[in-house]
């Protein structure tokens, strides 16, 4: 396998840098002032970004966690709910 950086671009760039993992890309909708480095720093792990959010707000950590994870219904449940 050739692992010289003219065969891999993305690895010349700094691979990763450009492609927003989905976690972040919500947290950054839900909080659009956080700290993109600190926010990277995270790595995508959902207790390290709560741990980030958790300064900057006073919702518990179990609804930071679920506004991050969101939560998952059912087509039944979707139309029982909103008909």
């Amino acid at each position: 396998m050739d692992l010289r950086s003219d065969a891999y671009p993305a690895a010349r760039r700094g691979a990763g840098h450009g492609a927003a993992r989905p976690l972040d890309e919500r947290a950054l909708a839900v909080w659009p002032r956080l700290d993109r480095r600190k926010l990277r720093r995270c790595a995508g792990d959902p207790t390290r970004i709560v741990d980030l959010i958790s300064q900057r707000t006073s919702l518990p950590r179990e609804a930071i966690l679920a506004l991050l994870l969101g939560t998952r219904v059912s087509r039944s449940e979707a139309d029982q709910w909103f008909g």
